[in-house]
């Protein structure tokens, strides 16, 4: 996480001397997005597992936009994205008893969104956007909590190490719309929401008694930043 946060700073650093000198079809940002997160599971017959809940997640990136048209911008960025979920599992053993095994996944990404940005004119000191495009991305982090409850006994595996079990690679569509507020010149503040939708099976290699088992990631984000 630090190698990924000096890069974005980095970066940040050089956008923005760029942006100062560019014309007004360039700007460059940096945003924050509080999360939740959610897998959407898909089990054969003969395995109980789902979906069990809507952790927290969060992401942090920079943002560039490229004006090509009056209203229309091609944008992109690089992003950190915290994603995750929780799954469970029910499987009866030969007792007959049904011992539960709940996991909760912490996954990292290194995300490169790219995307089509819709504009309005500036209403006031506010400009409306809509946004909409693609995230491929890359796991940087695989860990997860494992919770296992059999006959009434509980054991607990923190930060256990799952990327044999997790797709490395991901893609996802973005759908995004917010506004801007303009504070002075080309400086705004920019508020949205945003939900991310993977669509490529993350838990690739996860087997359930020979089984296999499909997970998509996604999350629903408010995103706060400010662009320049």
């Amino acid at each position: 996480m630090k190698k990924a946060f000096l890069i974005l700073t980095l970066l940040s650093v050089s956008l923005a001397g760029y942006s100062q000198k560019g014309d007004n079809k360039f700007h460059f940002g940096i945003k924050a997005q509080p999360a939740l997160a959610w897998f959407n599971v898909d089990a054969p017959e003969g395995v109980s597992l789902k979906s069990d809940g809507l952790p927290f997640g969060f992401g942090y990136g920079l943002i560039t936009d490229f004006g090509f048209a009056d209203h229309y911008a091609f944008s992109t960025g690089l992003e950190v994205v915290y994603r995750g979920g929780k799954t469970l599992r029910n499987s009866k053993n030969i007792l007959g008893q049904d011992p539960t095994t709940a996991n909760k996944y912490s996954l990292q990404f290194i995300e490169l969104p790219i995307t089509l940005k819709l504009r309005t004119n500036e209403i006031g000191y506010m400009t409306y956007f809509f946004q909409v495009g693609f995230a491929p991305g890359y796991a940087i982090r695989t860990k997860a909590d494992i919770t296992t409850n059999n006959n009434g006994v509980t054991s607990t595996k923190t930060r256990v190490d799952v990327s044999d079990d997790i797709n490395e690679f991901n893609m996802s569509m973005i759908i995004a719309a917010g506004a801007e507020y303009n504070i002075s010149g080309n400086t705004s503040l920019l508020f949205g929401l945003t939900f991310n939708n993977g669509f490529l099976d993350l838990l690739d290699d996860t087997q359930y008694g020979g089984k296999k088992v499909k997970g998509t990631s996604n999350f629903l984000s408010l995103t706060a930043g400010i662009m320049f």
